[in-house]
C-alpha cells in the first residue's frame, strides 16, 4: 500500500514540475518577445513586421494561458494527495519531501516568483480609453485619472486627456492603426466609460478578445439619472467600478493595477 501511494506522489509530484518549467520557459519566452518589439518600436521598423511579432507574442500568451492552468489543475490534484489521512503513513519518505518541494516552488512558479526573464521588473503598459469627440466636459477628470496611472507605469494614449483632438493632418486610419498598436502591446486597460463611446467599445472588445484586463470607472456624480450599459457590468472578465469622487476612482486604479 505504502510503496502504491508513494509511486502516485511521485507521478502527481513530476507532473506539476514538467508543467512549472513549461510555465517559466513561456514566461521567459513572452519577456523576450515584448523587450524585442519594443526594441522594433523604438527603432521605427515597418508596422507589418511588428505586427507580425506581436501575432508571434499573442501565440505565446496563449500557450502560456493553458500551460499555467494545467500547472494550477495539477497543483489542486497534488495538494489533495498531500492532505490526504493515508499519506500520514509516507511523510517520513523521500518521495514525500520532495513532492512537498516541488510544490512549494510550482506555487512561486504560479504566484509568478520563479525569476523569469532577465530579473528585471516589466514597466506596466497602460492604455488608457475615454470619449474623445464626444465628452469635452470630461477631460479634466480623464487627465486626472491618467496623471494617477503614470505612477503605475507608462500610459500610452495620454492624449485622451488633452482639450485638442487630433491634428487634421492625422487621418482616420493612421489614428486606429496607431491606437490599436498601442492597445495590443498594452499589459492592461483603464477605460472611462461615463460618455457612451462607440470607439471605446470597441476598444474593449478588442482587448477581451486578446485576454487583456481591462478596468471600467463609471462616474455616477457626474451621470446620476443613468446606469452603465450592461454590456460592461455583466461582461464578468473586465473589473467595473462605480465612482462619485476622484479618489474612489484612485483606489480602484490601485487595487486593479496590484493584480495585474
Amino acid at each position: 500500500m505504502s510503496q502504491d501511494l508513494k509511486r502516485q506522489v511521485k507521478l502527481k509530484a513530476n507532473a506539476a514540475k514538467r508543467l512549472a518549467k513549461d510555465v517559466v520557459s513561456y514566461q521567459t519566452e513572452k519577456s523576450e518577445m515584448e523587450e524585442k518589439i519594443q526594441t522594433m518600436r523604438d527603432n521605427g521598423e515597418e508596422a507589418y513586421a511588428i505586427r507580425k511579432m506581436q501575432e508571434q507574442l499573442d501565440e505565446t500568451v496563449a500557450v502560456l494561458a493553458d500551460s499555467t492552468q494545467r500547472l494550477a489543475r495539477a497543483l489542486e490534484t497534488l495538494g489533495e494527495l498531500l492532505d490526504d489521512a493515508s499519506v500520514e503513513t509516507i511523510k517520513d519518505s523521500t518521495e514525500y519531501a520532495d513532492a512537498v518541494r516541488i510544490q512549494e516552488e510550482a506555487q512561486g512558479t504560479l504566484q509568478g516568483k520563479s525569476g523569469g526573464g532577465k530579473g528585471k521588473k516589466k514597466q506596466l503598459r497602460i492604455y488608457f480609453c475615454g470619449s474623445i469627440r464626444g465628452a469635452s466636459a470630461d477631460k479634466e477628470m480623464y487627465r486626472a485619472i491618467i496623471e494617477h496611472c503614470k505612477s503605475h507605469g507608462v500610459v500610452l494614449t495620454e492624449h485622451v486627456g488633452k482639450d485638442v483632438c487630433e491634428k487634421k493632418e492625422t487621418t482616420d486610419v493612421e489614428i486606429y492603426e496607431r491606437d490599436m498598436e498601442w492597445l495590443l502591446s498594452s499589459d492592461v486597460v483603464v477605460a472611462e466609460v461615463t460618455s457612451p463611446s462607440l470607439g471605446v467599445g470597441y476598444e474593449l472588445g478588442a482587448a477581451e478578445a486578446r485576454g487583456i484586463k481591462v478596468l471600467c470607472l463609471y462616474n455616477t456624480a457626474a451621470n446620476s439619472n443613468k446606469s452603465c450599459s450592461a454590456m460592461i457590468t455583466g461582461n464578468k472578465t473586465f473589473t467595473t467600478v462605480n465612482y462619485a469622487q476622484l479618489d474612489e476612482a484612485k483606489k480602484a486604479i490601485d487595487s486593479f493595477v496590484s493584480t495585474a
